[in-house]
């Protein structure tokens, strides 16, 4: 997590590959999940930490945009990919 002027920025790394995917269904466990369980919990808490502190949020392998916003989702989270300026 990084910080500037107030605004926060969350790098998931590689918690979640594939944002499509992964971000609306944090409880699905690809194979690269070498924990499966601790996977799971670790997304979640990513996400849950990306609303709670109002951070933008970017993943390596998410393809662009890469940059937005995470929301809670019925049982999942959405991601919003933030404008360009």
């Amino acid at each position: 997590m990084g910080s500037s002027g107030g605004a926060q920025f969350l790098a998931t790394a590689d918690a979640t590959n594939i944002q499509t995917l992964f971000v609306k269904h944090p409880e699905w466990q690809p194979a690269f999940d070498h924990v499966p369980d601790m996977a799971v919990e670790t997304r979640k808490k990513l996400f849950d930490r990306a609303i709670a502190d109002k951070a933008m949020v970017a993943g390596y392998h998410w393809g662009l945009p890469n940059v937005g916003t995470i929301s809670k989702d019925g049982n999942g989270y959405a991601f919003t990919a933030a404008a360009a300026s």
